[in-house]
């Protein structure tokens, strides 16, 4: 299974899961999220994926958006 600690908006259906930090035990990886939708993962390798759930085999970082209008990353 996994193990989860979930943040709610309410105490009925997907209000009681609008947040939540899940380690899924079966894929060995670290998952949070919000709205009831995965946003961030951390794999076995420990590799991170940000608005993916399948982060780029032997990249550490990958980010994904659906956005047409991108992404910025500032230092």
């Amino acid at each position: 299974g996994s193990g989860d600690i979930y943040f709610a908006d309410g105490t009925s259906g997907g209000s009681a899961y609008r947040g939540f930090v899940s380690y899924k035990h079966n894929g060995d990886y670290l998952a949070f999220g919000t709205a009831e939708t995965t946003r961030m993962i951390i794999d076995t390798s420990g590799n991170v994926g940000i608005g993916t759930t399948t982060p780029a085999v032997g990249s550490q970082l990958t980010l994904r958006s659906s956005a047409s209008t991108g992404m910025i990353i500032q230092g």
